[in-house]
């Protein structure tokens, strides 16, 4: 009798353990939200980008799906290569994630202080794309992008250009080699200074992205000089695309999320198909189509490929501008 007692324990005791491992397991498996430990959310840009303005839409979001706490911490420097660096040390768990530019891609091909390469991160997911832009301060005497090209070849000069983060400074380049005329590239931590230095007067000309750049354009603030997008934008029909006179010249601006490449399949699911569902929301759709952006709606495998593609496209241009990393 007292054995079969023993016995039962023992059995009982086997199942308790048996029971909260897999709970334990289970836990894990889930990822972020089923630990309740806050997730940080990487924006590698100072505020006032579209990457920092979608970045913090999007960590509140997923912050709602996960029912978990969401924070974001910026982290500018060596165009976005600092926070990439953060999210790289930090440990595979899905609790560090970064929102991502073109500037994943530009930034190893054209600086050799990246300290990382595209592949050491995944991507979650693709969130939106935007075009890019050229601006001058409202007052500048250069109404078209010519204008400012044309003012620099006349007086043989470069053309100052204020840029804050690789993809604008590959894409000045690029308009460097196809208008033979050269571009200072003035670098900035993020789009709130130059924007404030150019509506000073104390910075010639900047490229940036139409989120950041708009609302300054239709408070009479900022000219915009050209659009790189392949026509022109509904809300902005006054402004020239740039190959309406340098064919080919498209260039854009997208966002997306990753975390570390050797995080676990089962978290790394969890969060992608958070991310879905958070894309597949209307008032997400409605959100960024107000803003002038088009939504991707990528998943995590559609969006690796995307990157994949983009970071071909990137080298491709800047081995045709004769850019080297430096």
């Amino acid at each position: 009798m007292k054995k079969t007692i023993q016995k039962h324990r023992h059995t009982r005791r086997l199942f308790l353990a048996t029971a909260l491992l897999a709970s334990t397991l289970a836990a894990q498996a889930q990822g972020p939200a089923a630990n309740a430990k806050p997730i940080r959310v990487i924006v590698p840009f100072g505020p006032g980008s579209a990457v920092d303005s979608q970045g913090r839409y999007f960590a509140d979001q997923l912050a709602k799906v996960l029912n978990t706490s969401v924070y974001v911490e910026n982290k500018p420097g060596v165009n976005g290569a600092l926070g990439l660096q953060a999210v790289k040390q930090a440990p595979a768990d899905g609790l560090t994630v970064a929102v991502v530019s073109p500037s994943l891609v530009v930034t190893p091909i054209t600086s050799k202080n990246a300290n990382y390469v595209v592949e050491d991160f995944r991507a979650i997911a693709g969130v939106s794309k935007g075009p890019i832009g050229f601006f001058v301060r409202a007052n500048s005497p250069f109404k078209t992008l010519d204008d400012a090209v044309n003012a620099a070849k006349r007086e043989k000069r470069p053309l100052a250009m204020g840029t804050y983060a690789g993809s604008y400074q590959i894409g000045a380049a690029w308009l460097s080699k196809l208008t033979n005329v050269p571009i200072t590239n003035v670098a900035y931590r993020g789009a709130s200074q130059a924007v404030t230095d150019l509506i000073g007067g104390s910075l010639e000309t900047m490229s940036a992205d139409y989120l950041s750049t708009i609302p300054l354009v239709r408070d009479g603030k900022v000219r915009a000089l050209a659009i790189a997008s392949e026509k022109r934008l509904a809300a902005m029909p006054d402004v020239p695309t740039v190959h309406e006179t340098l064919p080919g010249y498209i260039n854009f601006i997208w966002i997306g999320l990753v975390v570390r490449a050797d995080t676990p399949q089962p978290i790394f699911d969890r969060l992608s198909q958070a991310m879905v569902q958070v894309m597949n929301q209307p008032a997400t759709k409605d959100y960024l189509v107000k803003l002038g952006w088009e939504p991707l709606g990528h998943d995590g495998a559609a969006m690796t490929k995307f990157v994949a593609d983009e970071n071909k496209r990137f080298k491709e241009i800047a081995k045709s501008a004769g850019i080297e990393a430096q």
